[in-house]
């Protein structure tokens, strides 16, 4: 299956991307993997020598972008309102600078990073009756509905109703979205099983592709100091590690820590400080803290 996807792209090709917040580069702090790895990915599609098309929207972290003089690059409005609102209509806001690539280039594969994107492709297609077959793809970066359920919890009140049939809605047109594409790419295992049990996609649908890293393209990182190969030697000196990341599952949290308590058992004088935002899975935490506190573990963890 991963095979016979990947041997699509062996050949040189124009591919039309459509993602969020595309970055003049990397240099700085970038906000969320849908950022990240699209812009890595297209840069080692480029480094491939495929000619890649970006439409980008803008995130809710940062203003419409200017339009700028690269001629492979095109910036869409904002979307209106909030919530599922925004994130459709951000969408459907795309379909004339899709339309306008698609009119002037020819275009192989369409590629999103958002199942709701395929609005504005089936918008432009309407016009561009060529590209009615085209086949699309769209890479899942992550299945948020049971981080959002495991955040909102037990609460109650207006808004948070209105939160959770926002994500409800959110949902819904997803599910609906993702078995509309060619291939859906996943980046793990562990993310096929959620995109099978969470939105009932059939496996052969599936593809694993595992996420760019910047450093693959990066010459000056693959010849620096930081790349070079070193042996790790064990110090009795206080070690520290830190954690940034969201209070989740499937960012592995619980797994560091029980690696901090092998590493305290055999005497590594070890402190992890985790640092998290946004969504927090109480039950996991309950898990942690209990782990923890079994283990002896106060003064070697805590948390921000």
């Amino acid at each position: 299956m991963g095979r016979s996807f990947c041997k699509h792209f062996s050949l040189l090709m124009n591919i039309l991307t459509l993602t969020v917040g595309f970055p003049k580069h990397l240099s700085g702090a970038t906000i969320s993997g849908e950022v990240k790895n699209a812009y890595t990915l297209i840069k080692l599609l480029e480094r491939r020598e495929h000619r890649v098309y970006v439409v980008s929207a803008p995130t809710i972290w940062q203003p419409s972008a200017k339009t700028i003089s690269n001629p492979y690059l095109r910036n869409s409005s904002q979307g209106l309102g909030r919530g599922v609102v925004r994130y459709l209509t951000r969408a459907i806001f795309m379909t004339p600078d899709v339309y306008s690539f698609l009119r002037n280039n020819r275009i192989d594969v369409v590629h999103c990073h958002s199942p709701v994107q395929l609005m504005a492709v089936w918008l432009a297609t309407v016009i561009c009756r060529e590209y009615r077959n085209i086949s699309v793809f769209v890479t899942a970066h992550g299945t948020y509905l049971p981080e959002f359920n495991a955040d909102v919890g037990s609460s109650k009140g207006l808004r948070t109703y209105l939160k959770k049939m926002n994500s409800r809605v959110q949902y819904s047109l997803d599910k609906f979205m993702y078995r509309k594409f060619s291939k859906v790419i996943v980046t793990s295992a562990f993310q096929i099983k959620e995109m099978k049990d969470i939105y009932e996609l059939p496996e052969e649908k599936l593809c694993i592709i595992n996420n760019p890293a910047a450093v693959y393209f990066d010459k000056a990182y693959r010849n620096g100091e930081r790349a070079k190969f070193r042996k790790f030697k064990s110090s009795t000196e206080f070690t520290q590690l830190l954690f940034v990341g969201r209070f989740v599952k499937k960012k592995g949290l619980l797994n560091l820590i029980q690696a901090v308590g092998v590493l305290t058992r055999n005497k590594v004088n070890v402190h992890l400080t985790c640092v998290g935002g946004g969504m927090l899975d109480e039950h996991m935490m309950s898990e942690i803290n209990e782990f923890i506190n079994k283990k002896g573990l106060n003064q070697n963890i805590d948390f921000k």
